[in-house]
């Protein structure tokens, strides 16, 4: 019983579905000796994921296996001839059948995985260190050392081919011996790059040719040295130099200087270059097959970010120069040269105002949001507990109404309750003390008291409904009586005199638009009687017509039509019972905020994942009442105590890669179980189906992962 529970929990983590964001920026987690790294020494830093999922990284003082949660490290040891041969790795690749193969300062070594040992390769002269492993169409492994070249069949482990090394000689020769990257292209053809340009070199016919920068179409730099070649999605071979990005055209052999990566078009490598324009050169070039962005790597300069058209997204100024590798779940992964690695996470400006060019709206004094509205003339409001605020779209002006600032211009209070957009497009806001409408020609308010006498009592307004256009109601909490008194709010147009009346029979109705005309409308009082257990904090109908009450005690689901409903609480998976604002996106997906951050629900199928400061959100506690809004962009607004969030579902994708499950570990009575011939464990437990255990045998500890590295921590 004890083995099928954690079996259930296993299937239950390949369940899983992870959301990641297309994001505008990245934050970056840091791996260094202090998470078990060997060493922050990465030199080449070569990073490839198996078969299995695990990430392999190499550095100078040995080879590291991750799983998400701890590094591995496999270093060389004398005694053992199935250690790694040398801790000084220089290449990783996984070849066309899976296998991986390590090149060492030493040798070649490949890893197999039913022992989790090594096997080393030897070859009858003495080359020193393998600089670039490079697999042809047909699966053979180029080894290319610094001397020689030799074409390895990794089905026998046995060099079949060892090139002339006249030809090894004659590329030297042009290289000036320096030789800092190798490119083989889908026609088995070897490029590389030299401390005199690029080298064209194929091994068939030993026919090679040198292109140097100097060659290229508006080429205007003392460019010489070739540090990067890659090709893109779209097969061009892009150069990545000292002074300047690179295109080589392979139909007529060509070189050309590229300012930016733009599509395929050449309209855009205009021969006039403004001295002050910027050049971007590659020492690392890359392309996301997942988003389609590249990634250009400065020496000692960091690394520069283009979307897919050639845009520069943002420039990070980190030592990214030595590898860029996207693993399977779109992760990527960035290598040093003597600091470590790095790992890209979506940015919490997913959330954030800043990162939808906003910035102004992080600063706000009052950090408390409690309402948030956008007016038809380019405004958003936003009402906290120390002011009210006025961010304009196209200006980016950002204005404070506020005690604090002097600059209350008529408002009530600065305690911000509700901010209310009535049929006639007039900003009404609810405050502490009174009920406040804006003049947007005087850039003023004017207030109105329910006890006009008596101003400090009685005028703390909070709840805002318009049955039809200037038929306005308000409400008040009673916080001693425990329900909301309302009253009926007259204007009158000519005078500008507002009254108030009280209208104790008074219900909201809720106007039901998605219903196919059966029910029309809902009002509070049916609520308040067929469920009065239950404390309601908003209220949504969805695009089939279903109705989602946010609750202090769940989340509700009521179908207006069949009567049926269902409240969803802890026991099926909220993190908490609190709900607030719900809005629904243009994809018909609910957005809940609760006091847990925020939940993305599928209607049609009860579905939710959870977002939380793992996942990049900056305010996990939100406003239950009035803080949640949808503008005319498709941009969703959520208040809370900690400022606002702004969420846009398209930036929102779900990742359909599952996590690998994987038992890494298995331990009898607290000892774990090692690999013999003749003992339980016969190979690696991850690749073990089935063991055999004497009766007695009934402690058992098992180890497992779920290898998904956009965020393991869920």
């Amino acid at each position: 019983m004890r083995l099928l529970k954690y079996l259930l929990v296993i299937f239950l983590l390949t369940r899983l579905t992870i959301i990641y964001a297309q994001s505008t920026d990245l934050e970056f987690e840091h791996f260094t000796t202090a998470d078990g790294l060997a060493t922050n020494w990465m030199i080449r830093c070569p990073i490839a994921q198996d078969t299995q999922g695990f990430i392999w990284v190499g550095s100078d003082n040995g080879l590291h296996k991750y799983d998400g949660y701890n590094f591995t490290v496999f270093t060389h040891n004398d005694d053992d001839s199935t250690s790694i041969s040398s801790n000084g790795i220089r290449a990783i690749h996984k070849d066309s059948k899976g296998r991986l193969w390590i090149a060492t300062i030493s040798s070649l070594d490949s890893w197999n995985p039913d022992t989790e040992s090594f096997i080393r390769y030897s070859f009858a002269d003495s080359l020193g260190s393998i600089y670039s492993i490079l697999e042809d169409n047909k699966g053979n492994l180029f080894l290319d050392f610094l001397k020689t070249l030799k074409k390895f069949d990794p089905e026998t482990g046995t060099v079949i081919k060892s090139y002339n090394q006249n030809d090894k000689d004659k590329i030297l020769a042009l290289a000036n011996n320096y030789v800092p990257c190798a490119y083989m292209d889908k026609n088995n053809i070897l490029w590389y790059g030299t401390g005199n340009g690029l080298i064209k070199y194929n091994p068939q016919t030993s026919e090679i040719k040198l292109f140097e920068l100097a060659a290229a179409r508006f080429y205007n730099y003392s460019d010489k040295t070739v540090f990067a070649i890659a090709e893109d999605i779209s097969g061009r071979l892009l150069i990545g130099g000292e002074r300047s990005l690179y295109y080589f055209d392979r139909k007529n052999e060509s070189l050309e200087s590229l300012r930016n990566l733009k599509n395929n078009s050449l309209s855009i490598f205009a021969p006039e270059m403004s001295k002050s324009e910027r050049l971007y050169y590659g020492y690392y070039i890359f392309q996301s097959p997942t988003s389609k962005e590249y990634w250009i790597g400065i020496e000692q300069g960091g690394v520069n970010r283009f979307d897919s058209s050639g845009n520069l997204i943002k420039e990070y100024k980190k030592d990214f120069t030595r590898s860029i590798f996207e693993d399977r779940s779109g992760v990527l992964w960035l290598g040093t040269y003597s600091n470590g690695l790095y790992k890209a996470n979506p940015s919490g400006s997913n959330f954030e105002p800043k990162g939808y060019g906003m910035s102004k709206l992080n600063t706000l004094s009052g950090q408390h949001i409690l309402a948030v509205k956008e007016d038809n003339s380019g405004n958003l409001w936003l009402g906290t507990e120390e002011g009210l605020y006025k961010y304009n779209f196209k200006s980016k002006d950002l204005k404070q109404y506020s005690d604090q600032t002097g600059n209350v211009r008529g408002l009530g209070s600065g305690r911000i309750n509700f901010i209310f957009m009535d049929r006639k497009s007039r900003i009404w806001v609810g405050t502490w003390i009174g009920l406040s409408l804006y003049n947007p020609e005087s850039d003023s308010f004017t207030t109105y008291y329910i006890d006009s006498k008596n101003k400090d009592a009685a005028n703390n307004l909070f709840v805002e409904y318009e049955a039809s256009p200037g038929n306005l109601t308000f409400g008040i909490w009673d916080s001693y009586k425990n329900y909301v008194r309302y009253y009926s709010f007259n204007l009158d147009e000519v005078s500008g005199k507002g009254t108030f009346t009280y209208n104790p029979d008074f219900y909201p109705t809720y106007a039901l638009k998605h219903n196919g005309g059966k029910i029309k409308e809902i009002s509070e009082k049916t609520f308040a009687q067929d469920f009065p257990n239950l404390t309601f904090h908003s209220i949504l109908e969805d695009k089939n017509g279903i109705i989602w009450e946010g609750a202090s005690e769940g989340l509700f689901k009521y179908n207006p039509i069949n009567h049926q409903y269902k409240l969803f609480t802890t026991k099926d998976g909220l993190p908490v019972n609190t709900t607030g604002g719900i809005l629904e996106d243009n994809g018909g997906y609910l957005w809940i905020a609760n006091s847990a951050g925020l939940l993305k629900l599928n209607p049609d199928n009860d579905s939710f994942i959870h977002f939380g400061k793992e996942d990049g959100l900056t305010n996990n506690l939100f406003e239950e009442y009035k803080a949640a809004y949808k503008s005319k962009s498709g941009l969703m607004y959520f208040g809370g105590f900690n400022g606002l969030t702004v969420v846009d579902p398209e930036r929102f994708k779900s990742n359909t890669v599952k996590p690998e499950v994987l038992i890494t570990g298995i331990k009898i009575f607290g000892k774990s179980l090692s690999i013999t011939e003749d003992g339980i464990l016969k190979k690696s437990i991850s690749l073990t189906k089935n063991i055999e255990l004497a009766y007695n045998q009934n402690d058992l500890t098992i180890d497992y992962v779920g290898l998904h590295y956009k965020n393991p921590g869920k």
